[in-house]
């Protein structure tokens, strides 16, 4: 998880991460940071960096739920993107 919030709190980076997720997912977070003036990378980073100050029972819910994925990283900052801005799984 603290490598999720080191690389994506970047703007650059987080949006070729969101690029990584594709698929609706990644459209829906696009048309999202669209409605809200922004480039989908710093929403992205800014959603991060606010769970970077997330309880630790987070940290570890997203831990645990990404550790054994194919892409724990991606799928992690999925997961956080899901819950920081209210998206459907």
């Amino acid at each position: 998880m603290e490598e999720i919030v080191r690389t994506c709190s970047n703007a650059d980076v987080a949006r070729a991460a969101l690029a990584s997720i594709g698929g609706d997912f990644a459209r829906d977070v696009t048309a999202l940071a669209r409605r809200r003036n922004l480039p989908e990378g710093v929403l992205v980073a800014n959603v991060v960096k606010d769970f970077s100050h997330a309880p630790r029972e987070q940290w570890e819910a997203v831990y645990r739920a990404s550790h054994s994925a194919d892409q724990p990283i991606l799928y992690g900052l999925r997961l956080i993107l899901q819950s920081g801005l209210s998206l459907e799984a």
